[in-house]
Parts: structure tokens; C-alpha cells; sequence
């Protein structure tokens, strides 16, 4: 083997080194970011997953449900003593996922005007208060990063009035993963986690984007929530890509989509039913609804949200009652069925507008083992299975439940208020345990689709049924509904790629140049966005400074209706809400 030139070696040293001193920091400077998860999970109508945040300085561990848009919602330490609605209750369950005391942290800024007091709502199924304030403080996200003047909704007192009339506490809060826009404006310029980490920080994300998928604590699948990217792993198959709602139509950022139907089926093996499939589950029985109808997803609320003639449909395939003082579905566990539908390959499908096309469609496939969860204290005086099926009018939307089974990915864009938002199926317990990070890059409008196969990564957790149990009038679904499913049962699900010695030189100087061509676009990102931010992006974070009242962008939080908003009926200056008829809604 012929010895390498001295001239050459000198080379190849020079590129791996600056690949090594330039290269690798502007490739980390663009990386995605993790969120770290809780060790513990949450009920009272879970178990579900949360991620684990500090709040102030000193820091103080909070955990969150991640996903929501405009400002966090927090629970402050206050709200254990101002136990005025439910004072019946000798526990504090907020406790459990942590609480943030104000007046321990250094950093807190003030109350913003006309954002502190009590905050009524009510409909006709559900209703509440609050007392909450807007403010700012600094996070702590893990890998020595922390992000500061972060826009927060604390609640000091909070609770929820249940069909039985009784009122129940909050028990976690919600992790803001950002909105259509850079900055949040309420009498102060405050910033959020993905914004920030995208403009301002020393470790930047690629893009002001999230890909989240939840989980299920119960089954063993851990969460998964990635800023500027997501994890490639957790897409079986193909993805939808749409529009979020726009800033322009208030809060802006909802992730909304058209529900073409509602099936069951069996991925393999027999049935628990008389037919291994079965469709038109959303509108049978009820003529006035019309497919497509338009649902959010929301990471903020626990149920399945749908026409109470749906909720009808499906619970009169399955052995569950409905508890009218809980406005759910309980599992008949005594019921021979019970036990066959939620440990064998059964699942409740979902069928979509895909693309936001009327000529193409996706299925997401939720299996029962998903849905069947577990309501505990201080909601039922033992723990109790349940369906998660809420009957609701007019408004529709498919919260945790639905997405323990479902990827989410959304890219805020530059923040102007417009972007996408991506849907695809998530995996079971198998093809979880590495993680593939992949970058979203700025106004992304596809996620790629993979091989991966949804029915291998279930393959160790079901039990399928003999194939006699099926009989022979199955019924037909939906044309397109399981076009979810793709990929083949054969297909490896990690593939690791090889690259040659020989080929070292050809490649360092490849990366290099790649480096080269991404640190020059960064920068003129960077160049645009800065002419468009309302704030000094530092690191430091952008300037606090007060706003004329004149100037205030729309108040936060999980903010669903016609303004920037705590909730649902919580009405917050400026702006009113208008009435959800019979729509039951978590208080955050």
C-alpha cells in the first residue's frame, strides 16, 4: 500500500480540523432540541405522559403537558391554599406534577395590565374559574439551556364543575410549544421556547417548528418532543400536510383537519365482532352530519370530543355504559369482550382529508389498547376503565387520547402567522427505543413518508385472536382507510449505513462544504427574521420593555375561539368568547 503524501495528510488534518472547531459548532448551533419527559405520569384520566421544565431562578421543577400554543399555562404554589371550590378535598393533586412559587424566583417579571383576576366560564355541560395573571420568566429546558422573558399564564385557583355538578381541581399545566408568530405582546414583549430557540439562543433549532408524539404511559411507549425537528422513528408511513388556522383567524396555530369517517377494524388475526371491519361509524344514525367535518387536534384536552350520535355508534360496538355524571363511557370489565377488544389487534380508525384534498385520504389507527384508560381520584373513589369518547355539539376536537397514536409535527414558518402543521401514524411499543432526529427545515411544506410498518411495532404487545372468531359478513370500509398502513412487515426498521475509509478525504470535504452553504443561508434567515422581530435577540433574550396598550398583540394561552385566550370562556382583555353549546373543556 502506497504511503500518503505528506502534502496530502496536511490536508486532510486542516479539513477535520476545521470541520472539528467550525463545522461541528454551526452543525450543533442548527440541531434539533429534545425536551427532556417526567419520570412520573398524570391522571386523573390517563395515565398520561408530561414533559419536565424549571421555572425561575432558582429553577423549580414543573411538569408539563407539551403542545400548547401562546403562553405556558402554569400552576402556582398558591393554588394548594386557595382551595375555595374544592375545599371538600383534603389533597392538593397538583402537587403531584409540581408547582411554581412566584416570589421564590428572581426573575419573575410583573403582572401584564388587565391580565390579573378572576376569569369566569360556563356552557351548557361544563363550567369554571380561574384566577390567573399574565407574566414572563425564565425556563430551564434541559442542556444547559435556559430560555428567558418567557410568556406565562399562572393560575393561583382553578377548577372544573363536571356533569354531577361537583367541582375538581387542575392538576397539570401546558407547555407552550410556541404560535404563529415570534413574539407575545401584551403590554410586554415576551418571547416563546421555540421562538427563541430558533432567533436567539446559543444551541438554535433549524426552525421554528415542533414534532411531538405523546406516548402512552400506561403501555410503555415513551413520549417524544423534539424542537426545530422530530424524531423519524416515531412515522409509520405516510404524512399529511396542512394548513394550520392562521393568526389572522384567532389564536392562530390550531391544528385543524376534515374527519371523513370513523371505523373499527383488526390489523391481523380474528375479530371480537361479527366482521373484521366495519365504517360510517362518524354520521350513521344521524343525517344532519355531513363528512367531512372539521375536528381540532388538541394536546391540551384528554378525550375524543365527537357528535354524541358517534359516541352512540361506537360504544354500541363495544362493552362500555355511560356514566351521565361524568359525561363518559365506562368498560364492562366482567364482559368477556372487554378483555379480547383491548389486548388483541382491534383498533378505532380515523379517516381523514389528507393534504387538505377532497380526492385523498389517510387513516390513523388507534387500538383499544390505547383507549382503554384508567379515571382515579379525585374523580372516582377507585381507579375505573374507561372509554374516552365525550359527547359533544358542534364543536369537535380529538385530544390525548387520540394522540397517544398519532405523530404531530407543526412549522410555524418565520412566525407572520402562517405555516403547516403534519399528521402520521405513530408506532406501538416496538420501534421506540431509538431515536432518528431529523431536521424540519424553515416553512417546511412535506415531512417525508418512511417504511416503517405500525403493525410490526405492535407485534410484541397484542395477542392476536384465532382467525375462527371472524365470521363471514364482514363489512367493507371506506375506500383509502387503511392507506395508513404502509410499508412491509419485512422491511428493517433502523437502517444503518456504512461509509467507506477510502472515502474520508472525498466526504470531510463534502461536509465542509454542506457547512459552508448552511451557516451562509442561516445567516440570511437570519438577516430576514431580524427585520420582522419586535425585540432585541440576544442571549440574553429579547428586551422586556412595556408596550402601549395601543400596540398589545392577543392574550395567551390554550386558547381556543376568538381570542388569544386562557380557554374556552375564559375571557381575557381585550375581547370576548363566544358561547360552545354543550362542549366540555379542561380549565388551563
Amino acid at each position: 500500500m502506497n504511503a500518503i503524501p505528506d502534502t496530502v495528510r496536511s490536508s486532510i488534518l486542516f479539513i477535520l480540523c476545521h470541520w472539528f472547531i467550525f463545522g461541528r459548532g454551526a452543525t450543533e448551533a442548527m440541531s434539533t432540541f429534545p425536551l427532556t419527559w417526567s419520570d412520573k405520569s398524570f391522571g386523573p384520566d390517563g395515565p398520561w405522559q408530561a414533559v419536565s421544565v424549571g421555572i425561575g431562578t432558582p429553577s423549580q421543577t414543573v411538569a408539563l403537558y407539551p403542545g400548547g400554543r401562546w403562553s405556558s399555562t402554569i400552576l402556582l404554589s398558591t393554588i394548594c391554599d386557595n382551595q375555595t371550590s374544592w375545599s371538600s378535598l383534603t389533597t392538593c393533586y397538583a402537587d403531584g406534577a409540581g408547582v411554581y412559587n412566584r416570589n421564590k424566583s428572581d426573575s419573575a417579571g410583573h403582572d401584564a395590565a388587565n391580565s390579573e383576576g378572576w376569569k369566569s366560564w360556563s356552557d351548557a355541560s361544563l363550567s369554571g374559574w380561574a384566577s390567573q395573571s399574565v407574566f414572563y420568566d425564565t425556563f430551564d429546558i434541559g442542556l444547559d439551556t435556559k430560555v428567558p422573558n418567557v410568556s406565562l399564564t399562572g393560575l393561583s385557583d382553578a377548577y372544573q364543575t363536571y356533569p354531577n355538578g361537583r367541582n375538581y381541581p387542575i392538576e397539570v399545566g401546558i407547555l407552550s410549544m410556541g404560535a404563529p408568530s415570534l413574539t407575545h405582546i401584551w403590554g410586554y414583549t415576551m418571547v416563546f421556547i421555540g421562538s427563541y430557540m430558533y432567533t436567539a439562543a446559543s444551541r438554535r433549532t433549524p426552525s421554528y417548528s415542533y414534532g411531538i408524539h405523546i406516548g402512552s404511559a400506561k403501555l410503555g411507549i415513551p413520549g417524544s418532543a423534539w424542537l426545530g425537528g422530530y424524531d423519524k422513528n416515531r412515522i409509520m408511513g405516510e404524512t399529511s400536510s396542512q394548513p394550520f388556522a392562521p393568526f389572522a383567524t384567532n389564536p392562530g396555530g390550531n391544528l385543524v383537519i376534515g374527519l371523513q369517517d370513523i371505523g373499527l377494524g383488526v390489523a391481523i388475526g380474528g375479530s371480537p365482532w361479527s366482521y373484521s371491519q366495519k365504517s360510517g361509524l362518524l354520521s350513521a344514525s344521524n343525517s344532519s352530519l355531513i363528512a367531512p367535518v372539521t375536528v381540532e387536534l388538541d394536546f391540551t384536552r384528554p378525550y375524543l370530543y365527537l357528535p354524541p350520535s358517534t359516541c352512540d355508534n361506537i360504544a354500541s360496538t363495544l362493552p362500555v355504559t355511560f356514566n351521565p355524571d361524568l359525561g363518559l363511557y365506562l368498560w364492562n370489565t366482567d364482559d368477556d369482550n372487554y378483555r379480547k377488544i383491548v389486548t388483541s389487534p382491534a383498533y378505532l380508525s380515523f379517516l381523514f382529508q389528507k393534504d387538505s384534498t377532497n380526492n385523498k385520504n389517510m387513516t390513523i389507527k388507534v387500538p383499544f389498547a390505547l383507549l382503554n384508560l384508567t379515571l382515579e381520584s379525585p374523580l372516582v373513589s377507585e381507579e375505573t376503565p374507561y372509554f374516552p369518547c365525550y359527547p359533544s355539539d358542534n364543536v369537535y376536537s380529538l385530544g390525548r387520547a387520540f394522540l397517544q397514536a398519532a405523530f404531530v409535527a407543526e412549522d410555524f414558518g418565520t412566525g407572520d402567522g402562517y405555516g403547516t402543521w403534519f399528521l402520521a401514524q405513530a408506532p406501538g411499543p416496538g420501534l421506540v427505543d431509538v431515536s432518528d432526529q431529523t431536521i424540519i427545515e424553515v416553512s417546511s411544506s412535506t415531512i417525508p413518508t418512511t417504511g416503517n410498518s405500525w403493525e410490526v411495532s405492535w407485534d410484541s404487545h397484542w395477542t392476536a385472536l384465532p382467525s375462527s372468531t371472524t365470521t363471514s359478513n364482514s363489512t367493507s370500509t371506506t375506500a383509502n382507510s387503511d392507506a395508513s398502513t404502509s410499508g412491509s412487515r419485512g422491511l428493517s426498521q433502523g437502517t444503518t449505513i456504512g461509509i467507506g475509509v477510502g472515502c474520508g478525504v472525498g466526504a470531510a470535504v463534502l461536509i465542509c462544504g454542506l457547512v459552508c452553504f448552511f451557516v451562509i443561508r442561516r445567516r440570511r434567515n437570519q438577516r430576514h427574521l431580524a427585520a420582522g422581530v419586535n425585540s432585541q435577540s440576544t442571549e440574553e433574550g429579547p428586551d422586556i420593555r412595556s408596550v402601549p396598550s395601543g400596540n398589545w398583540q392577543h392574550p395567551p394561552s390554550e386558547l381556543r375561539g376568538t381570542d388569544h385566550d386562557l380557554y374556552y370562556g375564559i375571557a381575557e382583555a381585550p375581547g370576548s368568547l363566544p358561547k360552545k353549546d354543550n362542549q366540555r373543556y379542561e380549565l388551563f
